[in-house]
């Protein structure tokens, strides 16, 4: 589906976090935004134009201004006679503002008439807690953010970890997700620590069902192949498609191997996945977690 907008006369709450995308046509603007899957709105004066992502602007307000926004929507329209209007809202917008469906439509409505007056009002946005990442679900807009220890740590401490920040540990819906993921950690792992044994392990969400415990049984075709073969606690998951494997895993070595790692080094392995023991803290350093919830 392509993405579709709203124009208007605004302001956001607050331009930081969004790019100068160095051009001054609209066009071309609005464009860009459009194909950028993570960009929210674009802010557009004859001086510059640029684009604020999902979870950065928490609300906006219509008013006469220099400024112009483009408000990514992705609906459709269709018309009933002279009067009436049908919106087929999707691509989860319904679910990031936070007022009624009903509210969204008299927002839209508004700018299909003809009118000399930009109209006043204010919309607000969720958004997620600072060092969080907003992504899209569905029509579920999630926060997702690694939390470090000091400590090697085993899944079950991991996933008090998050319970304390009120989240819970998380899965991987897509490779968007994923590469966000393996990049930060990347980054905080060299950054930070001189020592770090080889590589970092992230604890994430998922722990192998218990039909699914023996041996070669998730590596194989079957019902327990892959990420079929496991419990997960992320209820927002439903591709599953950021689960990236190293080599034939999961493998379940020895029937032991129930929780889920993501692999962080230097080597071919970074970012891939491999099941483990949930006592385990070989191999890999586990000094993180992938926690989420969602936006409010």
């Amino acid at each position: 589906e392509n993405p579709k907008f709203v124009i208007f006369q605004g302001e956001v709450n607050s331009k930081k976090g969004c790019l100068d995308m160095r051009t001054i046509n609209s066009t071309r603007c609005i464009v860009a935004c459009g194909q950028n899957p993570e960009c929210l709105l674009t802010l557009m004066t004859n001086t510059y134009c640029l684009h604020c992502i999902y979870g950065n602007v928490s609300s906006i307000t219509r008013r006469n201004s220099s400024q112009h926004i483009a408000l990514k929507v992705r609906f459709n329209i269709s018309k009933l006679g002279s009067l009436n209007k049908i919106f087929e809202m999707s691509g989860g917008f319904t679910d990031l503002v936070k007022v009624s469906y009903q509210s969204i439509l008299d927002f839209s409505l508004q700018y299909l008439e003809n009118s000399a007056v930009c109209p006043s009002g204010s919309m607000e946005f969720k958004t997620c807690d600072v060092g969080y990442k907003m992504f899209l679900r569905g029509i579920n807009w999630y926060c997702l953010k690694v939390i470090y220890s000091s400590e090697n740590m085993d899944q079950p401490t991991a996933k008090s970890l998050c319970i304390n920040q009120k989240a819970s540990i998380s899965g991987l819906e897509n490779m968007n997700e994923t590469n966000y993921v393996k990049s930060s950690v990347y980054s905080e792992m060299v950054k930070n620590y001189t020592e770090y044994y080889g590589g970092w392990g992230i604890w994430i969400d998922g722990e192998k069902r218990y039909e699914c415990r023996a041996e070669n049984t998730t590596s194989l075709p079957g019902p327990c192949n892959g990420v079929n073969g496991f419990n997960f606690l992320d209820k927002t998951l439903q591709k599953k498609g950021g689960y990236d494997w190293d080599g034939r895993n999961p493998d379940g070595y020895r029937g032991y191997q129930n929780c889920i790692m993501m692999m962080i080094s230097r080597s071919y392995k970074n970012g891939k996945f491999d099941d483990l023991i949930c006592s385990d803290k070989q191999d890999f350093y586990k000094r993180g977690v992938l926690c989420g919830l969602l936006a409010k």
